[in-house]
């Protein structure tokens, strides 16, 4: 009895996995999946209902083997924004990207407080950081183009790197020849990108 019991519960196994997988062929060849859409639901305590955005993916297999039950991941932003869907979902992705700036001006740049109670002063004050940033993000473009510098592969540089590696750097002001003269203790491809550095800035 145990023995007709058991051979019920393979064959039903085995038609249910060939089930699934005549499923997974007939349905969809791609083992990544995604749904996006909208739509509009009641808030407490807002009178108009708000928009969200969500995307569903269903996930077929990891690494060539097939899942007994595809994996189902949803990601949702409720918004007011009336883009497209696509849009939406980028913009939102990208916060991280967003708030990792304003760090940047936080901590890097030390900018979080203005210095004085007028608005001369703070102005001046803003303007300067401003300047200050914009050098910055010319020296992060170059370093992330330099690959002599011997850095990991990036997209972007943030300013504590520029910092330690450009702003820190040691270095001697001497004067000969009614000349001052910058000597850097560091690598040759590190002065070569110094020297372009200062030559783009100077331009600009």
């Amino acid at each position: 009895m145990r023995n007709v019991r058991f051979k019920a519960y393979i064959c039903l196994f085995l038609a249910s996995y060939c089930h699934y997988i005549n499923y997974l062929s007939w349905s969809d060849p791609k083992s990544v999946r995604p749904e996006i859409g909208s739509l509009y639901r009641p808030v407490e305590g807002i009178k108009a209902p708000v928009r969200m955005v969500f995307e569903v993916t269903e996930i077929k297999s990891k690494e060539g083997q097939l899942l007994w039950a595809p994996e189902v991941i949803v990601f949702s932003a409720w918004t007011s924004l009336e883009a497209a869907e696509e849009d939406v979902l980028k913009a939102y992705r990208q916060r991280g990207t967003s708030e990792q700036y304003h760090a940047e001006f936080k901590s890097e740049l030390d900018i979080e407080r203005l210095p004085s109670g007028k608005f001369t002063v703070n102005s001046a004050f803003l303007k300067m950081g401003m300047l200050v940033y914009n050098m910055f993000k010319v020296i992060g473009q170059d370093m992330v183009f330099a690959k002599a510098l011997g850095l990991k592969k990036a997209t972007r540089r943030r300013m504590k790197t520029i910092m330690r590696s450009i702003i820190y750097m040691c270095g001697r002001i001497t004067r000969h020849a009614r000349c001052f003269i910058l000597q850097l203790a560091c690598p040759k491809p590190w002065y070569e990108f110094f020297a372009g550095v200062m030559k783009r800035l100077q331009a600009a």
